[in-house]
């Protein structure tokens, strides 16, 4: 929500729902619910349409920022356990990358590790918040 009420976030370089945030679902505070509910910059859609690699690559220059819990020292990404424990599934984190990736003048695909999502996760030395 920050970045939309600093208008980095605006939709004003999408070819494909101009000025929208398209979504198939939120979860989150108060303040998100207030924000979303009866909002004309936001769209609410079916998640097959969302997370359609033939509709995310019709904007251009998309980059496709995914969640990531546990991140080796390869750079082998785990988003859907800890350890041996199924935490989440992966949703449409490939669909993204794949959509970015056809996108016109598309970025490499990136992860975030948010401690905050997953309470008592190991950590490694050097870890960051993005």
């Amino acid at each position: 929500m920050a970045l939309v009420e600093c208008g980095a976030l605006n939709g004003r370089n999408k070819t494909r729902q101009w000025g929208k945030i398209v979504s198939g679902f939120c979860i989150g505070s108060r303040a998100l619910y207030d924000f979303v509910d009866d909002n004309p910059m936001i769209e609410m859609r079916d998640i097959s349409y969302v997370n359609d690699t033939s509709v995310i690559r019709t904007n251009p220059k998309v980059t496709a920022i995914n969640s990531a819990l546990e991140v080796d020292i390869t750079g082998q990404v785990c988003a859907d356990s800890l350890g041996s424990r199924q935490y989440s599934g992966v949703g449409g984190q490939v669909d993204f990358i794949r959509g970015a990736a056809l996108s016109e003048e598309s970025a490499p695909a990136g992860f975030g590790v948010d401690r905050d999502s997953a309470p008592g996760a190991p950590r490694t030395a050097g870890e960051r918040r993005l």
